[in-house]
């Protein structure tokens, strides 16, 4: 490079080179401190755990938490496991026999088992000689004559209280529901799984022995659900890395050639790996699964484009001298601080998911960023002591000449063509972001089932086929009211309410299914006036209410009447069971559901817990943190930007092709309809973050030719053939990388590979395109009149 020596007085280059030579002389040492790093924290990996559990996505101090530990404290844990059961007959011998079997070896081996109700469990009421009286509605052992058993369909099917709630009306569909305990805090098992996991895996574990699989069992529930989506995006997570590094593999091959520049940067990212995971396991961090192999891809494409950088520096010198050492330490003489200052920018951007209120996306930002800090340290020492090692060769000093690489001399025609072009390419680039603004407008916050898991997903298609049947539901929330004092849920008038209020939440849109203690309540009121039809409904008065409570709880019901009415009678609950998962939808009928609980009951408070009000929740704090955490790594750049080059204007020329990508991304997502949710609120400072680093590298490379040549034109022209090939190369690794996500089964997945390339893209054309005009135009390096009169040449 002829200006290699002029650029050697650059104070910073100095001390990189500086830097390098002492890497290379003790670099025995160095690899010796890698290698014990290494193997103390791969120590850590075996300690690793991994979640997706949703109450896991929320800070301890979210409102979320507090709601949920309040209704814990008087109803127990809302989380449950649910078995949908189909046969012909519901009622055949050998299948209550099997729900009997089940019954008891879920209640027995599950974690944290609290109870069952189920055909086979569940208690009826009748009168006998004027009384109330309790019976097991199937006894043990189960009968196998056809008259008993026709008893038994006959006094189930009268229950208005059990159909269409644990039995279908035709009798070919019954719900098992294992009731739970609260889950104790800090507490695993030894296959470090959290409670709620423990309990979804021995769920499923009972359901694969061979004695049930005859017939058909559905599981659900939040427990089961979670642990499936565990197994099933650790294992997506394993198959896209794998699949990733493979076309990386390939990819670096055509390009570097070398097996020095195929290895180093897959052997910097698994050193940053294993540190970094190591380290989570020592300090007990669980790694979301559904996350997990977006840092993995993330420190992979890192990782190779600034070894890139480096090794496009270090074939240019080593082609000129002929010594390894030499080239080594120019090649980090020139790219030790635009590396360190794209390291420094991206590590910004991501530590700004900090500021959004969700854990996963926090592990996310803070896990990237940790690993990026690590793959650059190994980057700026691991990598120039395996380019020191080996022979060195006869220099070549007609490869100083252009063109060294058949792309440089396309490179500087494009320049030129771009000098030339620059106000068309200008209204072309206003036309496009206009565009894309238009389509920014029409972005939706929104977690769906359809958009967010899409129909390739088992366990998410069976959750909606359970929602399809009589019985079941996709997902359930928990409504109480609290009066704030004793005896209050025996005033008739409240019950009254309370029945007009589940009338309300019937006729919601995402509205299943009820449950309430108010079809018991109903069902006794009935018993007690002979089975006369006319009285199956709420007594009157505030006597014959209380009487009927008292009744209650003298047949032995209290457990089961405590899971609907607070021990004091202070507090109402009402379960909710829902078609479809929609957060929109949700946040709408939320705000409706406590309206009109304010307007019937003004004197109580309301809370609403579970899956769906947690969803709905998500979407808050996503809509919240996109703009908080968009606007800090906005605010990062540009500052560290304008400190580092010095200049207000190459700060804002800078940020305006980064600023590009966030507007396709946003365009896409709003005219495709593609929602905004918790993952694809990561994109926008990912992008801008790996973005960002293309334009530090480019414009260092022009302000450094500049001062050499004093021509803007040349010295753009000189950072396209240098830089802009291994912009190209970067760029193309990281859209082939993640490229692998649009053969996920998760559309959520889809989406993140679908919108990182078009941000990636994007940038890059942003940098090639516009870039040199906005330098043209401002001359952020001074010589106005001079880069004036050599652009006219």
């Amino acid at each position: 490079m002829p200006q290699a020596e002029k650029k050697n007085n650059d104070p910073i280059e100095r001390w990189f080179e500086n830097a390098s030579r002492k890497i290379i002389r003790f670099r025995f040492i160095w690899l010796a401190i890698i290698a014990v790093v290494f193997g103390i924290t791969a120590l850590g990996l075996s300690r690793v755990e991994f979640d997706t559990s949703i109450e896991n996505y929320f800070p301890q101090d979210s409102p979320i938490f507090a709601k949920k530990q309040k209704f814990n404290e008087h109803f127990g844990n809302s989380d449950f496991v649910a078995c949908l059961i189909r046969a012909d007959d519901i009622f055949q011998p050998e299948v209550l026999r099997m729900m009997r079997s089940l019954s008891k070896d879920l209640e027995s081996s599950v974690p944290f088992a609290d109870g069952v109700i189920s055909l086979v469990d569940t208690t009826y009421c009748r009168t006998k000689n004027g009384r109330l009286v309790v019976d097991n509605l199937v006894p043990e052992p189960v009968p196998t004559d056809p008259e008993k058993i026709a008893r038994i369909r006959e006094e189930a099917l009268s229950k208005e209280y059990l159909t269409d709630k644990i039995i279908s009306k035709d009798g070919t569909e019954a719900w098992l529901v294992l009731q739970l305990k609260p889950y104790p805090e800090n507490w695993e098992d030894k296959h470090h799984l959290s409670p709620t996991n423990a309990v979804g895996k021995k769920t499923l574990e009972i359901l694969s022995q061979p004695e049930y699989q005859e017939f058909t069992i559905q599981p659900t529930g939040w427990p089961v659900m979670v642990y499936e989506e565990l197994i099933f995006t650790k294992n997506e997570s394993s198959q896209l890395m794998t699949a990733a590094i493979i076309i990386a593999v390939i990819v670096l091959i055509v390009f570097m050639r070398s097996f020095r520049g195929v290895i180093t940067p897959f052997l910097i990212s698994s050193i940053a790996l294993v540190i970094v995971f190591g380290m989570m396991g020592f300090l007990n961090i669980k790694v979301n699964a559904l996350l997990f192999s977006v840092p993995v891809v993330l420190i992979l494409a890192i990782s190779i484009g600034y070894t890139i950088h480096l090794f496009n520096y270090f074939n240019r010198e080593f082609r000129t001298n002929g010594s390894r050492k030499e080239a080594v330490y120019r090649a980090v003489r020139r790219a030790g601080w635009p590396i360190s200052f794209s390291a420094l920018t991206t590590i910004g951007a991501l530590l700004s998911f900090v500021a959004i209120q969700l854990v996963p996306i926090q592990w996310l930002g803070t896990t990237s960023a940790v690993l990026i800090f690590f793959g650059f340290l190994l980057v700026m020492t691991l990598a120039p002591i395996l380019l020191s090692m080996g022979n060195n060769q006869t220099p070549k000093p007609e490869a100083a000449k252009p063109p060294v690489f058949w792309s440089d001399k396309y490179f500087i025609r494009l320049t030129k063509w771009i000098f030339a072009h620059s106000k068309a390419i200008l209204i072309v680039y206003v036309c496009i972001i206009v565009f894309c603004i238009y389509g920014l407008t029409k972005i939706e916050i929104n977690i769906d089932t359809e958009n967010t898991y899409g129909p390739n997903v088992p366990y998410v298609n069976r959750m909606l086929e359970i929602a399809e049947s009589e019985l079941g539901s996709f997902n359930t929330y928990n409504i109480t009211l609290d009066f704030n004092r004793p005896n209050a849920v025996k005033n008739p008038n409240v019950l009254k309410h309370f029945e007009s209020y589940i009338e309300k939440v019937q006729n919601l849109t995402m509205t299943k299914k009820t449950y309430s203690i108010l079809g018991i309540l109903k069902e006794m009121n009935r018993l007690k006036h002979d089975g006369d039809d006319a009285y199956y409904k709420l007594p009157d008065g505030f006597i014959a209410t209380g009487e009927l409570f008292m009744e209650y709880e003298m047949l032995a019901e209290g457990p089961e009447l405590s899971r609907w009415v607070s021990n004091d009678y202070s507090m109402l609950r009402l379960q909710v069971g829902t078609n479809d998962l929609n957060a929109q939808e949700t946040i709408r009928e939320i705000d409706f559901l406590q309206k009109e609980a304010h307007d019937l009951f003004p004197e109580a408070k309301i809370n609403i817990t579970g899956g769906m009000p947690e969803y709905a929740a998500l979407n808050h704090y996503v809509a919240k943190g996109q703009i908080n955490s968009l606007c800090i790594a906005l605010a990062v750049i540009v500052i560290l930007m304008i400190i580092v080059f010095r200049s207000v204007k190459l700060g804002i020329i800078g940020l305006i092709p980064n600023i590009t990508p966030l507007m396709v991304i946003g365009g896409y997502m709003g005219l495709t309809h593609t929602p905004m949710d918790f993952l694809t609120i990561t994109i926008a400072p990912m992008v801008l973050g790996l973005s960002v680093d293309d334009t530090i590298h480019f414009l260092d490379y022009i302000k450094s030719e500049y001062h050499s040549t004093q021509n803007y034109l040349q010295a753009t022209a000189c950072a396209f053939k240098v830089v802009g090939r291994a912009l190209f190369i970067t760029t193309f690794v990281i859209v082939i990388a993640f490229s692998i996500y649009g053969f996920s089964n998760l559309h959520i997945m889809i989406n993140l590979g679908i919108l990182i390339i078009l941000g990636i893209t994007s940038a890059l054309l942003a940098d090639y395109f516009i870039t040199p005009i906005l330098i043209k135009w401002t001359h952020p390096f001074g010589g106005k009149q001079r880069g004036t009169e050599a652009l006219r040449h």
